[in-house]
């Protein structure tokens, strides 16, 4: 679309997943890398991986991951594009034949399960996890799902807290769109929820969601957001649009508009204005948290877009109607 895409998180996985979509390899070296990491030879280390890894994944398979995350520099643009492919699969339900699709016992891909839960899970139902060829594996990945190709506008991500001011990279200005869906308020734990892929990245979950903002108490949720929305508008073009994906919460008293909230109370410290509220209401089917047994719905059943414009910004005339309250 020649856009240029930056792209800027605190979780570590998310900058990887970012980077690798706006700053991809070419595909030629891609398999280059593939091939050089074939060639190496691997010497059998001994086994460092936590209890819980090991319970999911088979010897062999784990070997090779203990190897590809030495071998693998996130610093590297075709390296960064590999793990975020590896990431991608790591773990996922499993085929019609009752094998995993991803590396280790069936789980979703989604999101990993309590290592707890999981032990209990491979004890009842006598799960086996899967010998795997890694770099095989990995080569089926980047041919299903392979780097964008042609002349593209490069961008670039980088590992930022959103209440820290932009530190845009050397020769990017100012963004003419942000687009981001703040956390949501007290409904999941991203480093936890993930805590596979961020051991396969060096990083603990409890380590991660220290540093990633989390709370359930409303008025320090929107002191947060208004710190972030003062950093975004620093970040900003004059004429520039920020949508901000924000989903509705319930609570014991009824639901909460966040939303709404957000655009009543966090933008007086700038010269932001509300264009509108998109909403975008999911079946619960269609959630990820479909699988969550008896809770699933009970986080979040609306999502809704907030709409800014800085002063400069002119609405496109195919914007659809959007309600504001």
């Amino acid at each position: 679309m020649d856009r240029v895409g930056l792209g800027a998180d605190a979780n570590p996985l998310a900058w990887i997943l970012t980077a690798a979509k706006i700053d991809p390899p070419t595909r030629s070296e891609v398999e280059h890398r593939l091939r050089q990491l074939k060639g190496v030879s691997r010497p059998f280390a001994r086994m460092q991986a936590p209890k819980q890894i090991r319970a999911i994944f088979h010897p062999s398979t784990l070997q090779q991951l203990l190897w590809l995350r030495g071998e693998l520099s996130p610093r590297r643009r075709v390296d960064r594009f590999l793990l975020a492919s590896l990431l991608g699969g790591l773990h996922g339900n499993a085929n019609m034949d009752g094998r995993p699709r991803g590396l280790t016992v069936s789980m979703p891909n989604t999101f990993a399960m309590a290592p707890r839960y999981v032990s209990r899970y491979i004890r009842r139902h006598r799960l086996r996890a899967p010998e795997v060829n890694v770099l095989n594996f990995l080569a089926q990945r980047v041919e299903r799902y392979p780097p964008a190709s042609g002349d593209l506008r490069r961008g670039g991500a980088w590992r930022q807290d959103a209440r820290v001011e932009p530190r845009l990279p050397a020769g990017a200005g100012p963004a003419k769109l942000i687009f981001t869906s703040p956390p949501y308020l007290q409904v999941m734990l991203y480093g936890k929820l993930n805590w596979i892929r961020h051991w396969l990245l060096g990083e603990t979950p409890k380590e991660v969601d220290a540093r990633l903002f989390s709370s359930g108490c409303l008025p320090r949720y929107l002191t947060f957001l208004r710190v972030a929305m003062k950093n975004m508008r620093a970040g900003l073009r004059d004429d520039g649009f920020i949508c901000l994906v924000i989903g509705d919460v319930r609570r014991q008293s009824g639901e909460i508009h966040l939303a709404e909230q957000v655009a009543q109370e966090c933008l007086a410290d700038t010269d932001l204005r509300v264009q509108g509220i998109v909403v975008d209401r999911l079946p619960v089917e269609h959630k990820v948290s479909r699988i969550w047994g008896k809770t699933k719905g009970r986080a979040t059943r609306t999502d809704r877009i907030l709409v800014l414009t800085a002063p400069k910004a002119r609405l496109p005339r195919s914007m659809p109607s959007v309600s504001w309250h």
